[in-house]
């Protein structure tokens, strides 16, 4: 993993070394956005334990829980109602059937607004790793390194079993 974190360590510094050169060869030429990691990743590959290593060796902040915290306090509401609705798909009927309920909520569409919204002002900002939610699609690739981490079977089972506290069987 440690060879892996440190070649996007490496790539990064590469991007990053261009972005500025090209700006001080045209120096009257707006100035491009700066650089995001946006880190996707199959289920069990511990992509947040990677995404938190890269983030401190660039001293950048890492956005994956943190990611729904922003959306909630921009649409007011709590993170756990979120919860329901990231990464995750409802069927129609459901989220229909839920909007007549008389709990108060977001809809999945409302949440996705949200979320490209934030992760597009993110973008912008740069220097932040993000984790998951389609930051690599939404983001332009041209300011994103973008990554998918990938593992074998058996281990992303024994990992998805620890953090989550259920048997092998059940991972």
């Amino acid at each position: 993993m440690d060879q892996a974190i440190e070649r996007v360590i490496a790539a990064h510094a590469s991007s990053e070394r261009q972005r500025r050169e090209a700006q001080s060869i045209n120096r009257d030429a707006p100035s491009q956005p700066a650089l995001s990691i946006a880190l996707g990743r199959q289920a069990g590959t511990q992509g947040t334990l990677v995404a938190h290593e890269i983030g401190a060796r660039l001293n950048w902040p890492v956005y994956d829980r943190e990611l729904l915290e922003l959306i909630a306090g921009k649409a007011g509401l709590r993170t756990s109602l979120l919860e329901s609705v990231d990464e995750r798909r409802k069927s129609w009927l459901l989220e229909s059937a839920e909007a007549f309920s008389s709990s108060s909520g977001i809809s999945e569409l409302g949440y996705s607004r949200l979320l490209v919204e934030t992760v597009l002002s993110l973008g912008a900002l740069g220097h932040c790793v993000i984790v998951g939610r389609g930051a690599a699609q939404i983001l332009l690739p041209q300011y994103t390194l973008r990554i998918y981490l990938v593992g074998s079977l058996s281990d992303r089972i024994q990992n998805f079993s620890k953090t989550r506290g259920v048997s092998l069987n059940e991972a």
